[in-house]
């Protein structure tokens, strides 16, 4: 009794093992692609998973993701010879389908789909349009209580994994394009930080990552940083550029009395950027800032410009 009772167990395990990787491994797709594969409106779409005819899921917020398996079998069973084969369709890849990825923990293959686009577009691009809304979705969720709070952690968690997977990538074809053009030179270093009780630093490793891109070396401090330490950091390193960033504020007046002090401070010798979505123009207002950043593009274009502005007239 015992021996069957164990084997029935390590059955059991090995099932959820199977259904678990199936999980992963499978592609979803939205209400209107699935439509879109199949010929019908997205109406009779949700028809068809009402009836268990196709196979969902539901986002954090409430919306239907189809199985493509399940929109791949459908098709093959009324002939329809519009979707050859959804096991090889391509899903594009959203802010909606990046968190729906995140939260399965579908790293690997959502590396392959980020690698893909990083081959026609820049950091800077994918950034605005596609991570960084997924993060303030993400926040906004959280904050309205329609995620748990263990999960906002878990997909914030393999955002990071992803952001220094792309922060390598980026710093290896940096350093390529350094050695085939003879160049050790950077423009300079840039210091960051996430002061006062700012622990979301999800935004500034964007922002490192895109002054890699344009040439800087960087020191990103991480988060909960007090700002003599920055300070320090900033001075003792020589930093041309010190950014800090706010998804959350804490207490209002410590925010602007450590802005006040590290801009007094280093705004002599070295740019100070500010950004984030905390940031609404009554706080930026009472801030002292080189420039604010509204997003990754114009990071780019200010450092270009500043480049510019640099180099000497002849």
């Amino acid at each position: 009794m015992k021996h069957d009772e164990s084997k029935s167990f390590k059955e059991c395990a090995l099932w959820i093992e199977f259904s678990l990787v199936v999980t992963f491994e499978m592609k979803f797709l939205s209400t209107q692609q699935a439509a879109n594969l199949l010929g019908i409106g997205v109406s009779s779409v949700k028809r068809l998973c009402d009836a268990n005819q196709l196979t969902e899921i539901r986002t954090p917020g409430g919306h239907r993701r189809i199985a493509s398996d399940s929109v791949f079998e459908f098709a093959k069973l009324r002939s329809i010879d519009s979707v050859p084969s959804a096991r090889n369709v391509e899903i594009p890849l959203t802010s909606d389908s990046l968190m729906d990825r995140l939260l399965r923990g579908d790293l690997f293959s959502l590396k392959q789909s980020i690698e893909s686009l990083l081959e026609q577009q820049s950091a800077t691009k994918l950034f605005d349009e596609l991570i960084a809304p997924s993060f303030w979705q993400l926040g906004k969720l959280c904050c309205l209580g329609e995620m748990e709070v263990y999960k906002c952690f878990m997909a914030s968690s393999r955002l990071k994994e992803i952001l220094l997977w792309i922060r390598q990538s980026v710093e290896t074809r940096v350093s390529m394009e350094r050695l085939l053009s003879n160049t050790a030179v950077t423009r300079g270093l840039a210091v960051g930080a996430c002061m006062g009780d700012e622990m979301h630093d999800i935004a500034s490793m964007m922002v490192e990552i895109i002054l890699i891109e344009r040439g800087y070396s960087t020191l990103n401090l991480g988060c909960c940083v007090p700002v003599d330490s920055v300070i320090r950091a900033a001075r003792e390193r020589q930093a041309s550029i010190v950014w800090t960033s706010y998804s959350l504020l804490g207490n209002l007046s410590n925010v602007v009395q450590e802005n006040h002090s590290l801009f007094s401070a280093v705004h002599h010798d070295t740019h100070l950027l500010v950004g984030g979505a905390a940031l609404t123009s009554r706080v930026r207002s009472l801030l002292r800032y080189t420039c604010f950043l509204e997003g990754m593009t114009q990071l780019s274009d200010w450092v270009q410009k500043d480049t510019i502005s640099k180099v000497p007239v002849t």
